[in-house]
């Protein structure tokens, strides 16, 4: 996580598309995570499940809860 962070740094403060893809992969990642451990920890990842979605993170707004969402599926 911090090694990807630290990566994309640079394209943050980028062009406008680097920006908008680095900033899609990160939410995707994260609510993917929060998806994988709401199981173990339910209140601490739907807490910040709903601090995501505040955020406008496009990933995150299938579903107002986490427990109600989709479950990760694998892609190609």
């Amino acid at each position: 996580c911090d090694w990807y962070l630290e990566i994309i740094k640079p394209r943050l403060w980028g062009s406008n598309e680097a920006k908008l893809t680095a900033l899609a992969t990160g939410f995707r990642v994260l609510s993917t995570l929060y998806k994988l451990m709401h199981p173990y920890v339910p209140f601490v990842t739907e807490e910040l499940w709903q601090i995501l979605r505040r955020s406008g993170a496009a990933s995150v707004t299938d579903s107002p809860a986490l427990a109600a969402s989709k479950w990760p599926m694998p892609t190609e």
